[in-house]
């Protein structure tokens, strides 16, 4: 089970890279493919501040919605 977890948990993050990334259209790719790592990196640790585990889901899709607005 907790393998299963974990590769959900990537498959997710990696959907949502994508989806971010397309936020920075058009443009360089690599650039548009590294701006979003760095904005999902600002919004884990934002969200990782936010409370226990069962939270960090929402804290993140919340911070990564005040990043992009921001």
């Amino acid at each position: 089970r907790h393998m299963l977890r974990r590769g959900v948990t990537v498959f997710a993050a990696g959907a949502l890279v994508t989806a971010v990334t397309l936020v920075f259209m058009p443009g360089d790719r690599l650039e548009n493919v590294a701006a979003a790592c760095g904005l999902m990196k600002q919004a884990g640790e934002i969200a990782a501040r936010q409370g226990g585990p069962g939270s960090f889901i929402p804290a993140f899709l919340d911070a990564l919605y005040q990043e992009v607005q921001g």
